[in-house]
């Protein structure tokens, strides 16, 4: 089977994940702080400030440098797409959700760090990057097609 070409292109955070990360940040801050209110007897008036962390959570991720996402003809790559002299991690890249126009994908570094530190999540959406979205997929599901024969050729035993 022949390997998907090689490949290229910047991600960065949508804003449609940035607010839903907004939004998420905002909910658990403000059961925190109704809990508070419930238990400790403290001010209702305490509750205003729940939506202060998923504020500053979605402005942060919002903000975050573009990423470089390669596929090198046999590997991903992922490092930073403005800084070109720095560190790019190897590792493999696979869609943990796929809902046709918006994709959340989880890259882990190669070899495997413990506890999941070697491990980034990118939300990338078809309205983010209009032109790459089809071969983004196509090379995505390649080369997970190979990395698949690949660990089945390994483990079947030669006779």
């Amino acid at each position: 089977m022949r390997h998907p070409p090689a490949f290229q292109v910047e991600v960065a955070p949508g804003r449609a994940w940035c607010l839903a990360w907004a939004l998420l940040v905002m909910l658990a801050s403000a059961s925190v702080l109704a809990w508070l209110v419930a238990l400790l007897s403290v001010s209702p008036a305490l509750l205003l400030l729940a939506p202060l962390p998923g504020l500053w959570a979605g402005w942060q991720l919002q903000h975050q440098l573009p990423q470089s996402l390669r596929w090198d003809g046999q590997t991903w790559l992922l490092g930073r797409a403005a800084d070109r002299g720095s560190e790019t991690r190897q590792g493999s890249l696979k869609p943990s959700l796929d809902l046709g126009a918006w994709m959340l994908m989880r890259f882990e570094d190669r070899p495997v760090r413990r506890f999941g530190l070697g491990r980034s999540y990118l939300a990338l959406s078809r309205a983010d990057m209009p032109q790459q979205w089809p071969l983004l997929r196509l090379t995505l599901y390649s080369a997970a097609d190979l990395a698949e024969q690949a660990s089945q050729s390994e483990s079947s035993p030669i006779r």
